[in-house]
Parts: C-alpha cells; sequence; structure tokens
C-alpha cells in the first residue's frame, strides 16, 4: 500500500493487490537440482562430504516452494520496473512513481531479497528510475517469488546470489552470520555481516533451504 500526501488535496491512499502466484514445480526438479549442485563439487573436495551430508538431512519440499509468495516491497518495485518499460497505468500511479524518494512502509524489517533486489536496481539505474526507501533489512531469506516487471539481467544476478548463499551454507553451515527479525525502528541501518551473531546450525540449514528455494523460484523466470 502507497500513502502519499499532496500539497494541493487529502490524503490519498492507493491499494494493490497481488493474487498469489501459482509457482510449478515438482520433486523431479529438485531432484535435478541437488544433482546439479553436487556435480559442481569436485569428489576429492574435502567440502563435498559436507554438501552430501547437508542434502541428505534438509528437504527442499514441493510444497516448500509452492508456499511462496510475492512479498509486497518487491511487488511495488516490480510495478515501478514495469513503468519505466512504458507499459500503461493510470496517471495517479505513475505519479507516485514519479516522486524523488519513494518511501514502502512494511510492519517489519525487510527480509534479504527484497533488500538485494532494492540494491540491484539502485545499481543497474543509479540516475534514472524510481528511488526507494525500505525499512532496514532482517537478512533472512525466505522462499520468495519474483515480482513481474524485472529485467532477465536482474533475476539472473538475484538466482546466482541466492545460489551462492546456498553453496556456503552447505559447505559449511556452522559459520553463516544471522538474521535479526525485529521492527524496522530498531535500527537506522541495514545489518552489516560483521556485525552479526553467529547463526545456530538449524538456523543456517532453514536459511540454506530457503536459498535454494528462493534461486529455484528465480530460476522459473530467467
Amino acid at each position: 500500500m502507497f500513502i502519499r500526501k499532496a500539497p494541493w488535496r487529502p490524503l490519498v491512499v492507493y491499494k494493490f493487490t497481488v493474487p498469489h502466484p501459482s509457482v510449478s514445480t515438482s520433486d523431479v526438479e529438485i531432484a535435478l537440482f541437488k544433482n546439479s549442485y553436487l556435480n559442481g563439487i569436485p569428489v576429492d573436495d574435502p567440502d563435498r562430504l559436507n554438501a552430501e551430508a547437508f542434502l541428505a538431512k534438509n528437504e527442499i519440499t514441493v510444497k516448500k516452494v509452492q508456499d511462496a509468495t510475492i512479498h509486497a516491497e518487491a511487488s511495488l518495485m516490480g510495478l515501478g520496473c514495469d513503468l519505466q518499460k512504458g507499459n500503461n497505468y493510470n496517471e495517479d500511479i505513475k505519479e507516485v512513481f514519479n516522486a524523488d524518494l519513494i518511501p514502502i512502509g512494511v510492519s517489519k524489517k525487510c527480509c534479504w531479497c527484497c533488500a538485494e533486489l532494492d540494491r540491484m536496481l539502485k545499481a543497474k539505474s543509479p540516475i534514472r528510475g524510481p528511488k526507494y526507501s525500505l525499512p532496514s533489512t532482517h537478512a533472512t531469506i525466505f522462499p520468495w517469488v519474483a515480482p513481474t516487471g524485472l529485467s532477465v539481467d536482474v533475476l539472473s544476478r538475484m538466482r546466482d546470489h541466492l545460489r551462492e548463499i546456498f553453496d556456503r551454507a552447505a559447505r559449511d553451515p556452522h559459520n553463516i552470520p544471522s538474521s535479526n527479525r525485529t521492527s524496522p525502528t530498531s535500527a537506522p541501518s541495514e545489518l552489516k555481516d560483521d556485525t552479526r551473531d553467529k547463526w545456530t546450525t538449524s538456523e543456517a540449514v532453514a536459511e540454506a533451504e530457503a536459498a535454494a528455494e528462493a534461486a529455484s523460484l528465480v530460476e522459473n523466470y530467467t
């Protein structure tokens, strides 16, 4: 939801409704992902055993993937990208995205995927395009469906980054920084890697599973 106060009229509220995505995946596709990942690690690599044990112990299920949603922040950023392509929208909506800075308010800090999408869009169009102001991130990765409007380039880079995170977790699940799911008002800036506590093994497992699921979902769009 966007709330904008114009100087010449009362407070205006725009409500965007995004239907739950229909994600097509199967046990076969998940198995192919796991096999492809393991095949990328040489048999004599010391991390190979860690990765095999990690995949054997932790399940990436079809249900988890299909429960993924399009987050509100990502949906609005995708809409902004779609407007940049020249697609036709209501003039009031266009006016919202013409603002110098577009604050997106949510009750919690943003997840890693939404924060990373914002970073990528800023890097891709540092001058042109909408500029968003997001709450800081709790750095947690959830199963995440990419919104419409994003370019293949952005989706591909997001997928690659998620795969890197999954790879680090599978090779060494004891050495990953933790998340901090607190209110946006609890910290003025995004969490830095060097200030976060270490995860417990169970947290690392859950996060790596989500990274793999999110990477798989993003890959469906590329």
